[in-house]
């Protein structure tokens, strides 16, 4: 008889190494306009959540060069995932009643949402799959 392979992910804490439960969700930091997702412990979390809490207060000190003229576009996928990677995952799963991706513009709200819902490493095979 078939077996069927089974294939387990452990989540580890991105501060301390402890291993996390399974379904523990990223948390997502934007720092120098890239998004991160980082898995931590709830007591990691707050730690962090404070310290944003000290650089949310502290004096801007200046602006970046593109202030001055149009902003950069920031990316709403999590994961550290570019637009090509995202939109070849998805027209390669692309779920039943969804249009592919298009070749140009915008994200549709169901890629984004799709994409967004991966695991870490769902995410990271994923981007070893699907990019250059």
């Amino acid at each position: 008889m078939a077996r069927e392979a089974k294939t387990t992910y452990t989540i580890y804490d991105d501060v301390d190494g402890k291993e996390l439960p399974a379904d523990t969700k990223p948390l997502n930091v934007t720092l120098d306009g890239t998004r991160y997702g980082v898995y931590v412990s709830e007591t990691n979390r707050a730690k962090i959540e404070e310290t944003l809490l000290i650089i949310r207060s502290a004096e801007k000190v200046g602006s970046s060069p593109r202030s001055a003229g149009r902003p950069a576009a920031q990316s709403q996928l999590d994961h550290g995932a570019d637009a090509k990677t995202a939109k070849a995952w998805w027209n390669a799963n692309l779920p039943a009643g969804e249009k592919a991706a298009p070749e140009r513009g915008r994200l549709p709200k169901a890629l984004i949402e799709a994409w967004n819902s991966l695991t870490a490493a769902e995410a990271r095979e994923a981007i070893k799959t699907y990019s250059d």
